[in-house]
């Protein structure tokens, strides 16, 4: 009976131990949760696409990828150990220099190229847009001061002056002058409105306020509004203000609110002349251009092109 049950026991503590190890494995992968089933072949395929990955590849000397990786360095090198022990420039400071004239020869010869395209190509040419030479430019200049008058005189046609004052401000007196020489010079009418109900000093024709400086919420005197029949008001100074400063705004105006026709617009803004719009940089057309420099390119000079027209 004894050696019956010697012999089961022995059987038994296989089992046991088995049993144990496994318990062990389980509860000592625990934080792996419920899925804690490998499967070798999964094991295997990422082994192998981890040694298809290839290399990254070092970049070339002295190109800008190789100089950026390597240029804080040297420079670091350089300052840690400028000088050898007798006082001679150390490696690392003469390595530093060279990079450094590397930098700065590879600087000159992107700006030699970049004048070369700027200069055989009219439209990266900024002389096309705004002449810079002086009696090129000073000519420009007086025909912009001509469009501007011919452009003024033209809102005069279809637009008035509201002055509003006060006749104890200190300040309305000098700009009633200015508005009646501004008025004069480009055709515009002018009505003078009083807030206080009382005229300045030698001025002949004036009205009193009858709330239209509250419809167009003024809180300041002088103040000049350009009207354009029958209900468009724009105020356009309120202060203290110039002739050229009026007429500036002026114009601000007449070319944002369609006043002017489109010619006079155009031709009182050439700085706007050669310039690339919002839209041509946001189109549709701009996903079928990809990554390759010479669609988007040709796409670029098309839209300049069309812009100087």
């Amino acid at each position: 009976m004894r050696n019956h049950c010697l012999i089961s026991l022995c059987l038994l503590v296989p089992l046991w131990a088995s049993a144990a190890d496994d318990s062990n494995n389980y509860y000592g992968q625990r934080e792996e949760g419920w899925f804690w089933y490998k499967d070798p072949k999964a094991n295997k395929l990422v082994q192998a696409k981890s040694a298809q990955l290839p290399e990254a590849e070092e970049p070339k000397p002295f190109t800008v990828k190789w100089l950026k990786d390597n240029m804080d360095k040297t420079r670091e090198a350089a300052i840690d150990n400028p000088t050898n022990a007798d006082g001679s420039p150390s490696r690392e400071m003469v390595a530093y220099m060279y990079l450094q004239r590397v930098v700065l020869d590879k600087s000159q010869n992107f700006a030699n190229a970049a004048e070369q395209v700027v200069q055989t190509d009219p439209l990266l040419d900024e002389n096309n847009r705004i002449p810079f030479g002086s009696a090129a430019r000073a000519a420009f200049m007086r025909d912009l001061d001509n469009g501007k008058d011919q452009a003024l005189a033209a809102v005069a046609q279809k637009a008035g002056l509201w002055f509003f004052f006060d006749s104890k401000c200190k300040f309305c007196v000098a700009q009633q002058n200015v508005v009646a020489r501004f008025a004069k010079e480009y055709g515009f009418a002018v009505r003078n409105i009083s807030l206080d109900q009382k005229p300045l000093s030698g001025m002949a024709a004036w009205l009193p306020d009858r709330g239209q400086s509250q419809l167009l919420k003024l809180r300041l005197t002088p103040t000049i509004v350009l009207v354009q029949p029958p209900n468009n008001f724009y105020v356009i100074s309120q202060g203290l203000s110039s002739e050229e400063t009026i007429g500036r705004k002026i114009m601000l105006v007449a070319s944002t609110q369609k006043i002017l026709p489109d010619n006079f617009i155009k031709d009182n803004h050439p700085f706007d002349k050669g310039i690339l719009a919002n839209k041509d940089l946001q189109s549709e057309k701009l996903n079928a251009l990809k990554k390759d420099p010479n669609a988007w390119v040709k796409y670029l000079q098309e839209s300049l092109g069309q812009s100087y027209q």
